[in-house]
């Protein structure tokens, strides 16, 4: 029983000792539980998650917003720079520059506070019309 709890490990060292290439990761799963607690604890509350693309869907979006709190990014401004920059990519360097680590997130700020900033005029007669994105 000694000899093959002794080459259980032994026989999958590389394995094993992999996370050790890596600064951020390691041995203990106990962080990426803590994460996900809060998603476990609310699944049942998540009506599109009755499926697997919605259950897909879930686990996309809480990925990102933890990813952004790791790194200190506010996840609702890049979540809103990813949804008027994506549009706009068309290979794969352009995905990869909406990355959390490489987006420079002040146009979207200034442009979340001229949103926020925004009043209705009352005397307007005309609808509003929403035309998109200006082209540069």
């Amino acid at each position: 029983m000694m000899k093959k709890a002794i080459n259980y490990p032994l026989k999958r060292w590389e394995s094993l000792k992999k996370f050790m290439d890596y600064s951020f990761a390691t041995s203990s799963n106990n962080e990426a539980e803590r994460k996900i607690s809060n998603f476990v604890l609310g699944r049942k509350a998540f009506l599109f998650s009755n499926t697997v693309m919605g259950a897909n869907s879930s686990a996309f979006y809480y990925s990102i917003v933890e990813s952004c709190k790791n790194i200190n990014i506010d996840p609702f401004l890049y979540i809103t720079h990813i949804i008027m920059n994506a549009g706009t990519a068309k290979n794969d360097e352009d995905w990869d520059n909406l990355l959390p680590t490489k987006v420079d997130l002040s146009k979207t700020k200034i442009y979340l506070e001229k949103i926020n900033a925004a009043v209705s005029n009352p005397e307007r007669t005309e609808p509003y019309i929403l035309r998109g994105k200006k082209k540069k």
